[in-house]
């Protein structure tokens, strides 16, 4: 009679939904009216609710090498992320040989195979960051530590910033693209030319590289030999001044 039962399912990842906003009948047909081979959205509103972490903007979008700055990356689930990698098509701008931010080298993320969210989360490449190094402030933010870049001078890049739970993974990239419809008619030519705005998220995080070290070395002996040339002349002026002195 006591006997411990199992658990009635495993837990809900995502519900997807979908309905119709309108009030009368006959608003629902006019609506429907508007719709063409192309275009069936005018009648039904579409929401999903997932428990994957999703990632929408992040702050700063860019800084420069040696000034570097926490992250914070705002969303939805956030509180329920499990593990925050960072990936790029160069992975060798991170410095993973300081290993309290970030693990040793770049893993192959292969966690959904032979689940049914395979299709959705296909396995990625990146280094995962330290679990000191990042935490959830809350459900929409989440605050990585300055992470160790090193990249050419002259040069900037871009990484990718990637949360992970056992519903799935979120991207920074994909999850900050914000699709708008097309505000023209088909019949008018500003149709074809509509580019969607969207936030400079969608590329990931830029770094630019930091100024030359040997620039500011040379400054700053130039610096000093310029003091030291001013010093030899304020010295050679009083010997001068002496010897005029000792003359009268």
């Amino acid at each position: 009679m006591f006997k411990k039962q199992p658990p009635d399912g495993g837990p809900i990842c995502v519900i997807d939904t979908s309905f119709t906003s309108v009030s009368a009948i006959e608003a629902y047909e006019t609506m429907k009216s508007f719709e063409t081979v192309d275009n069936t959205d005018y009648s039904t509103d579409y929401t999903v609710i997932s428990a994957r972490p999703q990632l929408f903007i992040n702050s700063p979008f860019s800084y420069y090498e040696n000034d570097p700055r926490p992250i914070d990356v705002y969303g939805r689930m956030l509180d329920y992320a499990f593990k925050v990698y960072v990936s790029a098509a160069d992975f060798s701008i991170f410095d993973t040989s300081l290993t309290k931010s970030l693990s040793a080298g770049v893993t192959l993320v292969d966690t959904f195979t032979g689940t049914r969210f395979i299709s959705a989360f296909p396995a990625f490449s990146g280094i995962e960051i330290s679990n000191t190094a990042w935490r959830s402030i809350d459900d929409h933010r989440i605050r990585i530590d300055p992470l160790p870049i090193n990249i050419p001078f002259g040069t900037s890049d871009f990484f990718d910033i990637i949360g992970w739970n056992t519903c799935g993974y979120g991207k920074l990239t994909t999850d900050s693209i914000r699709p708008t419809l097309n505000p023209y008619p088909p019949s008018a030519p500003e149709f074809s030319t509509y580019v969607e705005h969207q936030n400079p998220s969608i590329s990931g995080v830029q770094v630019f590289a930091s100024l030359s070290s040997s620039s500011s070395s040379s400054s700053s002996t130039s610096s000093s030999s310029s003091s030291s040339s001013s010093s030899s002349l304020s010295s050679s002026s009083s010997s001068s001044s002496s010897s005029s002195s000792s003359s009268g």
